[in-house]
């Protein structure tokens, strides 16, 4: 899959890692764009060449797209959907993953620490490739993990799980669109 000409200026240049995020996010904070640096740091800088990442995100023209910072009750995540490929990974999260240094985040706040990243399915419809495994009206593009640990804990029982969790959603925008076509 060819990426959208806007994933550029994201790609990460040979030995850049995780280790010289800053770096890299110096360099990419001068460009014109609209993804926050939390999106970048947890989802486009990692998974930038991440074939499932790449298939199913990599065509979306990141200047066209907002991300918002929500707050979503529990069930929403209850019903997002996961591409076939992380499905079980999060279905059947064991216990013995859940990493010591978020337990006590998870039982002191009942919920994760850094925000899933979520694609609004139903407002890109018109422009998904075939390729593309995006389903339902919400999918999750970052997060297995803290998605997997969250339906852990339900099941467990033994935390307590809030009401409402963080949550970044990526969308159309609108106004992102009319003024790219001016240009």
């Amino acid at each position: 899959m060819t990426k959208h000409n806007s994933w550029l200026i994201f790609e990460p240049k040979k030995g850049e890692n995780l280790q010289s995020y800053n770096t890299y996010y110096e360099r990419i904070e001068k460009s014109n764009h609209n993804v926050p640096k939390e999106v970048i740091h947890q989802w486009i800088f990692p998974h930038y060449n991440e074939p499932n990442s790449s298939k199913n995100y990599s065509w979306i023209d990141l200047k066209t797209i907002k991300f918002e910072l929500i707050e979503k009750p529990t069930s929403f995540f209850e019903e997002l959907n996961v591409i076939n490929d992380n499905i079980q990974m999060v279905n059947e999260y064991p216990m013995d993953k859940f990493a010591h240094w978020h337990r006590k985040f998870w039982k002191d706040n009942g919920t994760w620490e850094t925000p899933l990243i979520v694609i609004d399915v139903n407002s890109f419809l018109e422009d998904k490739p075939e390729t593309s495994e995006m389903k339902g009206n919400y999918q999750l593009v970052e997060g297995h993990n803290r998605l997997g640990t969250l339906k852990l804990l339900i099941r467990d029982g033994r935390i307590s799980i809030s009401d409402n969790h963080k949550v970044w959603i990526l969308s159309k925008d609108a106004n992102m669109i009319a003024q790219t076509s001016l240009l």
